[in-house]
């Protein structure tokens, strides 16, 4: 009851993961992220490239040791990409850490209280902060506060879409690891949606182009006739 009710609350205002003022997020898309050193949970050292596996993958950023919307953002990533029918090998997901004094215990108690597949991994490291400064996150005090949203990485580490930390649909985390891997994995009717639909930013949401032409299509019809208007009511004063 108490995580529907902070969902609800999550949903009706701009998405951070504690109480406090919202960090701002101006993601850097197209831009190839560091390949800093973490830590796995067993304690080894392992870059975001090797973590990646050559997969596509999706990045969420939060606190190991948080059982408020943190949680419930993975928790709908997870669901999410169980949905999507993509097995660990075609696509990864990582969990990192935000805090530098989180380490091997926090990641696993982390992993034992969400239950997530195996594509998961849960990296901690003191340049999980700055792994998210790279993306365009804004991070305050000790970062508690920080915006909650899903990032798709290409195999190589370029961040190629930003969807909803809370609300992401599997149809839209599909597509979107489908087109980060370039053709690589998906079926011919993924490519055949990407191609006819357009990524909404604003929604974090693949939509139908027809949508797109549609609504550019009424913009136009509406400025025409305050135009034809315009130099009607012109005509009529002269």
């Amino acid at each position: 009851m108490i995580r529907l009710l902070l969902l609800l609350l999550a949903l009706a205002a701009p998405v951070s993961a504690h109480e406090g003022a919202v960090p701002a997020f101006a993601p850097r898309l197209g831009a190839t992220l560091p390949d800093l050193a973490l830590a796995a949970e067993d304690g080894q050292a392992v870059t975001l490239r090797a973590a990646l596996g050559g997969r596509p993958t999706v990045l969420l950023f939060g606190l190991m040791d948080c059982d408020n919307l943190c949680d419930l953002s993975e928790d709908a990533a997870a669901t999410a990409l169980d949905a999507t029918g993509l097995g660990p090998g075609e696509a990864g997901a990582l969990f990192v850490s935000l805090d530098p004094r989180e380490g091997v215990p926090e990641a696993q108690a982390a992993r034992e209280r969400l239950h997530p597949g195996p594509a998961w991994a849960f990296l901690t490291g003191p340049n999980g902060a700055g792994l998210a400064r790279a993306a365009g996150m804004e991070l305050v005090a000790d970062e508690d506060a920080h915006p909650l949203a899903l990032l798709v990485l290409t195999p190589e580490g370029t961040l190629s879409r930003v969807l909803p930390g809370l609300d992401v649909q599997p149809r839209d985390l599909r597509l979107a690891l489908v087109e980060a891997a370039g053709g690589r994995i998906g079926t011919l009717s993924d490519r055949i949606t990407l191609l006819c639909s357009g990524f909404d930013d604003a929604t974090g949401r693949y939509t139908p182009l027809i949508h797109r032409l549609v609504q550019a299509g009424v913009v136009v019809t509406v400025l025409t006739l305050g135009a034809l208007m315009l130099l009607l009511e012109r005509g009529r004063r002269t």
